[in-house]
């Protein structure tokens, strides 16, 4: 059961949307905690755990959220309740390492969520392109699709006109008149009607632009931009004791995100690197990740899979490195440079084995380009390397060896191409699995592993797979975000199944 891990939930947002989705996450038996910016915008705050920020404490529907900083995180979720912390830049996720980060901004665009940040990692409505931002989003617009999952492309485009409800769309929400300070002269439930004065903007009126239920509104004191939303007003009469519940929008939502975190959270258990590259922990305890396209991924993604089956695991680098670690591993190198880590020396990662049942080495540079052949100094294998892992992206094919290939003179030499000529799938898995390409220095085990197998047409995958599995070595195409792995074997059981069922 997912409950009895006590899995850690990360929430961007707190508006009402958010937490419809913080509230279902929070009944499903995960541990929430939500981040929000100094002055949230929230305009149905009754049903808000934004308003936290404001009022200190707050309860929607039973639940109640309390603000917080760090230190009583852990004590305010120990009392069953929602701590709010004020951390716009998401900084608390680095430190916290949740298992899942759901983005509920609903700012129509990314305001720094990654898809590294967490395990599963969620955005909801337009902004977010899944399976590049975050693994899944889920759709936000009113209509047929609305909670609908996506795990490949974005959701609906933000049309900037507000959804329908009781007939009415854009003349249920009211945007400010003026610049400057607000003053309610109505509360959220009461009923209003048109040309009412509901609030002022200094000595401007807002009027209320329809008859019904002034369903929210910004709070006393809230500095307003002109044009900025600030009321929203439901035409139906018969939802006035609804301000105080989640809505129905919300709720739909909420249900997206869960059914997300559940696919998503099978897929990453059924997902195992392990196992997909026969990796033995009590064995294979020094390991060098070599190539390019996916080396960083695959080392945060095996040493948090080890790390979850109890293993002590530290990430290291013979090469340069980025210093910003994921899931809660921060990589060690020889000093910094910039926004990297320098590498070790090739003996001291074999001394981490003193503290660690595992250590994972990146021991090669490839300038964010899918394919790399090594140069004469390449690559910096630890001493005493147990298995080596060498890495391609699939994305290389169709590119030219100059767009594609890092050391492309030594590629184009050793397979006798020029650098305009593409990439195809046979020089791929020529690199992976020659001595001159990943094999280069290695004196120990060897797998391989291509990465954005998911970029790949059917008919290419099946080609990549048989001319690797042609020679000794062992590996396979992967999918990190579609947590699906190829190789020969699993294909020509696919092939077999599909013949008796025919």
């Amino acid at each position: 059961m997912l409950t009895e891990k006590n899995m850690r939930v990360v929430v961007r947002g707190g508006g009402d949307l958010a937490s419809g989705v913080i509230a279902k996450l929070y009944h499903s038996g995960f541990q929430v905690v939500v981040l929000e910016c100094r002055m949230p915008a929230a305009i149905r705050r009754t049903v808000s755990f934004s308003e936290a920020v404001y009022q200190k404490e707050v309860t929607v529907e039973g639940i109640t959220a309390k603000l917080a900083d760090e230190e009583i995180v852990e004590r305010i979720l120990a009392e069953e309740k929602i701590p709010v912390l004020v951390d716009p830049e998401g900084d608390w996720i680095r430190r916290w390492n949740p298992d899942i980060v759901v983005d509920a901004i609903l700012a129509k665009r990314n305001l720094g969520t990654r898809i590294e940040m967490a395990p599963v990692t969620i955005g909801l409505g337009p902004g977010f392109v899944a399976g590049k931002d975050v693994h899944a989003v889920v759709e936000t617009k009113r209509g047929h699709d609305l909670g609908r999952i996506y795990y490949r492309g974005s959701a609906i485009p933000n049309t900037g006109v507000p959804g329908v409800i009781g007939g009415v769309a854009a003349e249920r929400v009211i945007y400010a008149p003026a610049e400057g300070i607000l003053t309610g002269c109505r509360t959220i439930g009461d009923l209003v009607h048109k040309g009412e004065v509901i609030a002022r903007i200094g000595d401007c009126p807002v009027q209320a632009s329809i008859d019904g239920i002034l369903r929210g509104i910004l709070p006393d004191g809230f500095p307003v931009k002109q044009g900025f939303k600030m009321a929203d007003i439901d035409p139906r009469l018969e939802e006035r004791d609804n301000c105080r519940s989640i809505s129905d929008k919300a709720r739909c939502i909420a249900g997206g995100v869960l059914e997300a975190v559940l696919h998503l959270q099978t897929l990453e258990e059924a997902f195992s690197l392990r196992n997909i590259l026969k990796i033995d922990p009590g064995k294979h305890r020094l390991i060098a990740v070599t190539g390019a396209g996916g080396k960083t991924t695959l080392i945060y993604e095996l040493a948090k899979e080890l790390r979850s089956a109890g293993y002590r695991t530290v990430v290291a680098a013979t090469a340069h490195m980025w210093k910003e670690g994921r899931y809660g591993f921060t990589p060690i190198g020889g000093g910094y440079e910039g926004d990297k880590i320098t590498g070790l020396a090739p003996g001291e990662p074999r001394k981490l084995l003193d503290e660690y049942d595992v250590v994972i080495v990146e021991a090669d540079g490839s300038r964010g380009l899918p394919l790399k052949c090594p140069g004469d100094q390449e690559p910096v294998i630890p001493d005493g390397t147990d298995l080596v892992i060498g890495v391609a992206g699939a994305t290389a094919i169709g590119q030219t060896f100059r767009e594609a290939c890092h050391r492309f003179p030594v590629a184009c030499r050793y397979l006798g191409r020029s650098p305009e000529e593409k990439i195809t799938a046979e020089d791929l898995a020529v690199c992976l699995t020659s001595d001159v390409g990943q094999k280069k220095q290695v004196a120990c085990e060897y797998r391989y592993l291509v990465n954005q197998a998911e970029e790949l047409d059917e008919e290419t995958r099946e080609a990549l797979c048989h001319l690797l599995e042609k020679g000794k070595d062992y590996g396979a195409a992967v999918s990190f975000f579609q947590k699906r792995w190829y190789n020969d074997s699993t294909i020509q059981k696919t092939e077999v199944n599909e013949e008796k069922r025919c």
